[in-house]
């Protein structure tokens, strides 16, 4: 249960790690995206890569709890 928990949560924190891997191997893609529209200002890109994350979040975290159910006898409650 934890485990699925854990790494289905951590699933969407690795796009945010694309940012980090991008600007130090200058490898482009979406994290230097990301950066260029942050030194541009360009607010549309941004919170478009922002509702993105957020909703990779929410959907990840609805799969974890649907997951943990299914797999754990103990949450599905009495019939």
């Amino acid at each position: 249960g934890p485990f699925v928990t854990v790494v289905l949560l951590d699933a969407a924190m690795l796009a945010s790690g694309a940012v980090v891997t991008e600007s130090v191997f200058a490898w482009p893609g979406v994290g230097s995206l990301f950066t260029e529209s942050l030194a541009k200002r360009d607010y549309p890109v941004l919170m478009a890569f922002l509702m993105c994350g957020a909703v990779a979040v929410i959907a990840l975290n609805l799969l974890s709890d649907v997951a943990v159910r299914a797999l754990d006898p103990r949450t599905r409650g009495p019939r």
